[in-house]
């Protein structure tokens, strides 16, 4: 019988330390103690071995250094690019939901579809005039969707609203192979392939969603004021994000970052707001 501690219980292989250099597997005890059953549970349910806290630290704090390292091939310290998007984008979707039903209140106050009238105040359907209501019906957009339509978007006014809310992070989702795309293309004398550009995006878009699930948490708490402080330095800390990381990770003089940036922004906001837009048309549709 094999000796658990000088020998692997998997392949036999002689050991020489806490992991098998053969198979990979780490050295267990045929009898294991409740402690070890307890510290191999949390091992394998969170990988809890310091690669998640550290990874989510280097990946808020250090632009760039995950996919840096990622693609120079130092991968055992940190957790796939996949796995903290995932992790991030997951903990940003049921970060309100969550925390409303804890604190015990309605997740997302619904979002109600509004119009911005002629001397720029925003006001529901149900504020609008006669007159008001004519010139919308009669509008390019409206006179294609059908009559009746307008008074569908009323009685679904907050449905809608908050599926066209709920939009923006998908679109972030959809459009990420769109965002490695645009800076392969616009980095490609770096001579990196494509999919180190995608490796480059999930870990972006990790960060922007990290950096969303505090106001989150605060929208959940009916707080107001802070979620739109949080907000803003969400903003910030997501404009200086990017800029850093691509620093770090594609190259390039100070101008070309400011030059390439730019065109990234346009070209990816336009996109993101056609995807909200048609899917809010989906949504108008279907009411």
């Amino acid at each position: 019988m094999a000796d658990s501690d000088t020998t692997c219980l998997n392949c036999d292989a002689q050991l020489g330390g806490e992991y098998c250099a053969d198979c990979g597997q780490r050295r267990t005890d045929r009898n294991p103690t409740f402690r070890e059953f307890i510290a191999e549970t949390f091992r394998e349910l969170l990988d809890w071995d310091g690669k998640i806290p550290a990874t989510i630290r280097a990946l808020l704090a250090r632009p760039g250094l995950l996919t840096e390292d990622f693609l120079a091939g130092r991968r055992a310290r940190w957790i796939s690019p996949l796995r903290v998007y995932l992790i991030c984008s997951v903990t940003y979707f049921i970060a309100n939901p969550l925390v409303a039903r804890i604190a015990g209140r309605s997740a997302d106050r619904p979002t109600a579809v509004s119009f911005v009238t002629d001397a720029g105040e925003r006001v529901s359907l149900s504020d609008l005039t006669a007159e008001e209501r004519d010139a919308i019906a009669r509008s390019p957009i409206f006179s294609r969707l059908g009559a009746g339509r307008l008074e569908r978007i009323e009685a679904n006014s907050d449905a809608i609203g908050e599926i066209i809310v709920e939009a923006i992070p998908k679109a972030m989702f959809v459009l990420m192979p769109l965002f490695a795309l645009l800076t392969w293309s616009l980095w490609r004398s770096g001579g990196a392939r494509y999919p180190a550009h995608l490796y480059f995006a999930l870990h972006l878009h990790a960060a922007f969603f990290a950096s969303l699930v505090l106001p989150r948490v605060t929208a959940a708490l009916g707080r107001e004021a802070l979620t739109a402080g949080l907000g803003l330095i969400a903003v910030i800390y997501s404009t200086w994000y990017t800029g850093a990381a691509m620093k770090r990770v594609l190259g390039g003089t100070a101008g070309q970052l400011i030059g390439r940036g730019l065109v990234l922004g346009v070209v990816y906001s336009v996109a993101m707001l056609a995807v909200v837009l048609g899917i809010a048309v989906v949504a108008i549709l279907q009411a």
